[in-house]
């Protein structure tokens, strides 16, 4: 599943945890534990945001799903070596 979820990540975007869930048939749950954990192995870090819903000044506003109180996530840069 965590390969699964950074594939549908790298396809660009943003993808909402529900939206992960349904694509994957399983629960939102289980999708953020797998987040954590792709954090954790170092190939998601969290993006450091308190949305105000000002999306013009966010990097992520033009297809952004976010709601207030979810965790935003981006991939990391591929390794040197």
């Amino acid at each position: 599943m965590l390969r699964e979820i950074l594939a549908h990540i790298s396809e660009g975007g943003t993808w909402s945890v529900a939206v992960l869930a349904d694509e994957l048939d399983t629960t939102p749950q289980l999708i953020e534990a797998a987040l954590d954990e792709l954090a954790r192995r170092g190939y998601l870090k969290p993006v450091e945001t308190a949305c105000s819903g000002a999306c013009t000044s966010c990097p992520l506003g033009g297809g952004c799903v976010h709601s207030p109180g979810e965790r935003v996530w981006s991939m990391t840069e591929p390794s040197q070596g």
